[in-house]
């Protein structure tokens, strides 16, 4: 075999590795630590209206987010994956779906809910049960110590997160970034974010996203000389937020 037809070879290899395509880096170009989103309107099915104030769900980690005046809802930064979703809202019927998140943007997703007839009567013992389960909170608001939102303040305000509700409290500010918004006290330590509590038990994101039409009362405490003792941690001293809800048992 001539030098010369060696060479020939060798440069028709590197032709065709030059010409050919580069492998692909993982499924659908996805990178490692993407993130996905769900985002999308809730309507009523028949007369095609926004439905306001409705709840998403994420059933398998519990975050929750409203929908705005026009229906629209959005949640980001979500590994992909499967998730299994509700929507509620009073006054509808409730939709249930599994969706399927892939990295980068989401398809927005359309939600028909379905107009009920509520039953107007609230039985005595659900009543005595609402009453033993929120005498704590009504205990602590005659106190006096700290700031309170009722179930009827919080409806005269027609907010819909619980961000934009702290934010009717003096000297609370609110840090926004790609997430969302989270409530900060001006006077707390290093700015720090305050400790959350939903139905007792302390919630470290998820407290955020719950819907205020979901909500009974809120509790607000700047710092460590008025957060009662039973939510007293290092925490306290940037500030502490309890949320009794409606569905709690």
């Amino acid at each position: 075999m001539t030098r010369a037809f060696t060479r020939s070879v060798i440069g028709c290899l590197g032709a065709v590795l030059l010409l050919s395509p580069a492998p692909r880096l993982g499924a659908q170009g996805a990178t490692p630590g993407a993130r996905g989103e769900i985002t999308g309107r809730v309507i009523e099915r028949v007369s095609r209206n926004p439905v306001p104030r409705a709840s998403l769900i994420v059933e398998s980690t519990g975050a929750t987010v409203p929908t705005d005046s026009a229906g629209r809802f959005e949640l980001r930064g979500l590994v992909p994956g499967s998730y299994p979703i509700r929507v509620r809202a009073m006054g509808y019927s409730t939709v249930s779906r599994t969706l399927l998140v892939p990295a980068g943007d989401g398809v927005p997703q359309l939600f028909e809910l379905e107009a009920i007839e509520l039953a107007p009567v609230i039985t005595r013992e659900r009543e005595n049960q609402l009453t033993r389960r929120y005498a704590e909170f009504e205990a602590r608001r005659q106190n006096g110590k700290g700031h309170f939102l009722t179930r009827e303040e919080i409806d005269a305000t027609h907010l819909t997160t619980v961000t934009d509700l702290l934010g009717l409290v003096p000297g609370i500010t609110r840090v926004c970034d790609s997430e969302g918004c989270i409530p900060r006290f001006s006077r707390a330590f290093r700015h720090c974010a305050p400790q959350v509590f939903v139905d007792g038990r302390e919630q470290a994101f998820f407290g955020w996203k719950i819907a205020t039409q979901d909500i009974y009362g809120m509790e607000i405490y700047n710092g460590l000389a008025t957060t009662p003792p039973e939510y007293l941690t290092e925490r306290a001293q940037c500030g502490t937020v309890v949320i009794w809800t409606r569905a709690a048992p």
